[in-house]
């Protein structure tokens, strides 16, 4: 006998949906295949989701990292540009007080000896020291005759000049006699016997030396040919420097216009007697101190 081929029923999952407005309730059958074609898939999905929100959240940190790293760079490298802008400005300020000091024959050597070589410098009984009170705010024009100080306006205020010109070395630092003059003729000539860079300004030994302007004490100490030497860097590469002191009132530090720095005296092996020698550098060559001194040019 023949056997009947029967045919193989297929399993069905149905499902069926109630709506909350009592309408007709939806009815529908997947077979087991299907479902789980489906339940795969969902499968996959899920972990592509997953795996993509992982990688998106990396990007996003890595991102948000590469631009703080950005942004510090570029802090840094604005600093850097400072740093190497303030040391050229510093390596000039070195060269130039290098020159001052070549120039000068200073060196580090011991305390001074007595010096007795030498005639000494009368200086009249009148002569007393630094008058109490500064000088009054001098006029426009004697301004634009200060080296590398021309001016096209400034106002007639006395805070308005002291504000401006208040480092600059226009003050006489001592009363006395001006016992000898400027002579820069062989300045080419450094081991020449006969420049004199500055002026000398004949006084009371102990008169109270005063800075002719404001800035900052670069050197201050002894040296054999000028003694007790103090130099003031005054800015825009001015210095001015009080030779042949008897004692230092300051040594570091800054001061300002008129402050008592020095004593006036005899030291240093070229004194010949009690006096200050008074000079004023700018760009690494000496300028007459009168083109600056107010006082002195009005007795020109």
């Amino acid at each position: 006998m023949a056997k009947l081929r029967t045919k193989k029923k297929r399993r069905t999952v149905s499902f069926l949906i109630v709506p909350d407005d009592y309408a007709e309730p939806l009815n529908f059958k997947l077979n087991i295949g299907t479902l789980k074609v489906l339940a795969v898939v969902g499968i996959i999905l899920f972990f592509h989701t997953i795996i993509g929100a992982v990688f998106y959240y990396e990007y996003f940190v890595v991102h948000k990292e590469n631009t703080a790293l950005k942004l510090k760079k570029e802090q840094l490298e604005a600093e850097n540009s400072q740093i190497y802008s303030l040391a050229a400005k510093s390596q000039e300020v070195e060269t130039l007080l290098n020159k001052l000091k070549v120039s000068l024959g200073i060196d580090a050597k011991g305390p001074p000896e007595p010096n007795t070589a030498g005639k000494v410098i009368p200086v009249p009984e009148s002569i007393s020291g630094p008058p109490e009170k500064s000088e009054p705010p001098p006029s426009f024009q004697e301004y634009q005759n200060v080296p590398g100080m021309q001016i096209k306006s400034v106002s007639h205020e006395k805070s308005t000049f002291h504000t401006i010109f208040e480092n600059y070395p226009t003050y006489l630092p001592v009363d006395g006699i001006i016992s000898r003059e400027f002579d820069s003729s062989k300045f080419y000539e450094p081991l020449s016997r006969y420049h004199h860079f500055g002026i000398d300004i004949a006084a009371k030994k102990g008169s109270v030396i005063q800075a002719a302007g404001g800035g900052s004490i670069v050197f201050s100490g002894w040296t054999t040919n000028l003694g007790n030497l103090l130099i003031i860097y005054h800015g825009n590469n001015i210095f001015s420097y009080y030779a042949h002191n008897s004692r230092l009132l300051r040594t570091s530090g800054t001061v300002k216009k008129c402050e008592p720095i020095a004593l006036l005296g005899s030291s240093g092996k070229t004194s010949t007697g009690p006096h200050l020698h008074f000079e004023i550098w700018k760009d690494g060559i000496p300028v007459n101190p009168r083109k600056f001194i107010f006082s002195l040019q009005k007795k020109q």
